[in-house]
């Protein structure tokens, strides 16, 4: 018996050949056109992939967006090295990173391209169904409000660039809200976007975790922060998260990952030493005690909260003078009550208070973006271009800037949201989707404590992350909402609230049977 070995495909090879010397020879083309930047042209290429991706699965690209907004750094943490998640520069200016002159980021070409390939898959299927935002008019009227505001600024004399660059952060989160609202439309696509964030957390977590051990050698000494300002809100948020998933008994994969990556995100989150978010997060936990059940809330008050009164009186009492680590939590709580020179900090947060309430007083109808307010307690000018323009407390910063008329329609906004967001949980059964709504309630709380005392409001990772809150909140309406009518019509129930949630089950048919791969649609 012969043994006949089979010949050598070769053909597969010599493709992957011509393949690999044409992707070369493409390259090395584009870094020529580029004048030697070889940065650009690698950009450029996995800018054409990535909208390629775009047109085929636009919800992992919003994941990503997600996942972006929580890992990557907008600025420098003073004190430390830059930062390999800083280095990405996924918030500059193209042409600042590039050398492109084009005053856009990787943010904004994100969200256009989302926008744009979701317009285009829904034109190639001749079917242009736009899904539903119930009080659609409100962050319309908000975003108006800012743009009005802003012309308002530059024909009194404001400069419109400023202008842009103070409405920048809040415009995202009105895009990302609209945008996501569009792509998210199924249970495996929420999921992944709640997946992208619990992984960026834990990133944040494990990162916050080796600068304290490794590039600070267990010690913060005079270091204020080993992360972001806004990622102790973030954490905090993710907190509540998974606070919500235990007690409405969510998915427990999410929940274990919760409790594996814990201790990393719940250190860092304290040595971050952001006071406010520690008060925010205690407000957050009291906001998820009125949504729990009425015997869910008995158990948590007899069997949590009541035990937990002794065991914090007696941690601020044994640490409340200590220089010691473990009482850094203590510290923060008691630098918030300290005045004058005890924390200028606080000193200046106030006095920019006196400015802003002085600025809202001349000029009741607003100043408009792009003009400074009002100094008549003089300040010392800080690390920060526009400290003129914008103040800690974006709170008051919003009255100054857009008069009582566009502060009223930041309320309005916010305010609607949370009561659909209630309305909203009355009717959802999953305990995914309670949790997301009950956690997106309290960030939307905690963001407006925090705003009080600092520039979140103004920041592109915390309105990127609200947006797609926001964004995620509608699909889990309609899908959560569409649940509870059918189980409503088994019942033989179909009055009241019931028959929107009815409609809204029979709009979600008609698109399935209209689109036969739901699952593949953006």
């Amino acid at each position: 018996m012969s043994l006949r070995v089979a010949p050598a495909q070769k053909g597969p090879v010599v493709l992957q050949g011509v393949a690999i010397v044409s992707l070369s020879a493409v390259m090395a083309a584009l870094v020529l056109l580029m004048n030697g930047n070889a940065i650009l042209a690698v950009a450029l290429v996995f800018g054409l992939a990535g909208f390629t991706l775009m047109l085929v699965r636009p919800d992992y690209c919003f994941a990503f967006f997600i996942f972006a907004a929580m890992v990557f750094e907008q600025f420098q943490i003073f004190g430390l090295e830059q930062p390999v998640t800083l280095k990405v520069m996924f918030f500059e200016n193209f042409n600042n990173s590039l050398g492109i002159p084009v005053p856009t980021n990787p943010v904004v070409m994100l969200l256009a391209l989302m926008a744009g390939s979701w317009l285009i898959k829904r034109l190639a299927l001749r079917h242009l169904d736009v899904q539903p935002i119930r009080m659609w008019w409100p962050p319309l009227l908000y975003g108006g409000a800012l743009l009005l505001f802003s012309v308002y600024g530059f024909l009194r004399g404001g400069d419109i660039m400023i202008a842009l660059w103070e409405i920048r952060a809040l415009m995202y989160m009105l895009v990302t809200y609209f945008v996501g609202s569009q792509i998210i439309r199924t249970d495996p696509q929420i999921r992944l976007v709640i997946w992208a964030l619990l992984a960026g957390i834990a990133i944040k977590g494990f990162q916050g975790i080796w600068r304290y051990v490794v590039d600070l050698g267990g010690s913060l000494g005079d270091i204020e922060a080993i992360t972001g300002h806004e990622d102790a809100v973030f954490m905090a948020t993710v907190f509540v998260l998974s606070l919500c998933l235990w007690l409405f008994k969510g998915p427990r994969n999410m929940l274990m990952f919760q409790l594996v990556t814990f201790p990393s995100t719940f250190l860092t989150f304290l040595f971050a030493q952001r006071r406010v978010a520690y008060g925010a997060l205690a407000f957050g936990m009291i906001i998820v005690f009125g949504y729990i059940p009425a015997k869910t809330r008995k158990w948590v008050l007899t069997h949590v909260m009541i035990p937990a009164i002794p065991l914090v009186a007696l941690y601020a009492g044994a640490f409340w003078n200590s220089g010691s680590g473990l009482a850094m939590p203590i510290r923060q709580v008691k630098e918030i009550f300290e005045t004058g020179e005890e924390n200028r900090s606080n000193l200046y947060r106030d006095i920019e208070k006196i400015n802003l309430i002085a600025t809202i007083r001349e000029s009741p109808q607003g100043v408009g973006f792009g003009k400074k307010y009002k100094i008549v307690v003089p300040l010392d000018a800080v690390d920060f271009p526009l400290w003129e323009y914008i103040p800690h407390n974006c709170i008051l910063w919003m009255w100054c800037k857009m008069g009582f008329l566009g502060y009223w329609t930041f309320w309005i906004f916010l305010g609607l949201l949370i009561v659909q967001l209630t309305i909203d949980f009355r009717h959802t059964k999953d305990p995914l989707y309670r949790s997301v709504q009950v956690m997106t309630i309290v960030f939307i709380v905690n963001q407006l404590i925090v705003a009080n005392y600092d520039l979140q409001l103004t920041f592109y990772r915390n309105m990127m992350y609200f947006g797609g809150m926001f964004a995620l909140c509608v699909p889990i309406r309609l899908l959560g909402g569409a649940a509870a009518a059918e189980q409503r019509i088994k019942d033989g129930i179909g009055d009241g609230i019931g028959d929107g949630l009815v409609i809204e089950a029979e709009v979600l048919k008609q698109i399935e049977a209209d689109v036969p791969n739901q699952e593949d649609l953006p």
